[in-house]
């Protein structure tokens, strides 16, 4: 592990990253044997590429949530904004797009985010 790994890991749950790192790993070279032996790239389309073809769209509304805003303040409501999105955008970022309230409370689930609003 890096030393920032080091850092920001607390030393009781490092063994969990790198039993999470390993299961990554393994996924990854099944889907790429499972790809080998199907001689096709689907389980790769299904299990792992989304993730690299929908980073581009994260990175926009990430962007949208957090530009202009302060940096470096531990007050969230200082350092993201909430965005309206369409119902398609809202539902594929996990309702996401509800950052503040996502920050305020935690302990509510991802799909109950939009009625914290009113």
């Amino acid at each position: 592990m890096t030393e920032a790994g080091k850092h920001f890991v607390p030393d009781g749950e490092r063994g969990k990253v790198v039993a999470a790192s390993r299961v990554y790993l393994a996924v990854c070279a099944g889907v790429m044997v499972a790809c080998y032996a199907g001689a096709s790239a689907m389980p790769a389309m299904f299990i792992v590429l989304p993730r690299f073809y929908g980073a581009p769209l994260s990175r926009l509304f990430n962007l949208t949530q957090h530009a202009g805003m302060n940096e470096d303040v531990y007050d969230h409501r200082l350092n993201t904004r909430t965005v309206i999105m369409n119902p398609v955008f809202s539902f594929l970022y996990a309702n996401m797009n509800y950052h503040i309230e996502h920050h305020m409370f935690r302990m509510i689930p991802f799909y109950r985010l939009p009625s914290c609003t009113s």
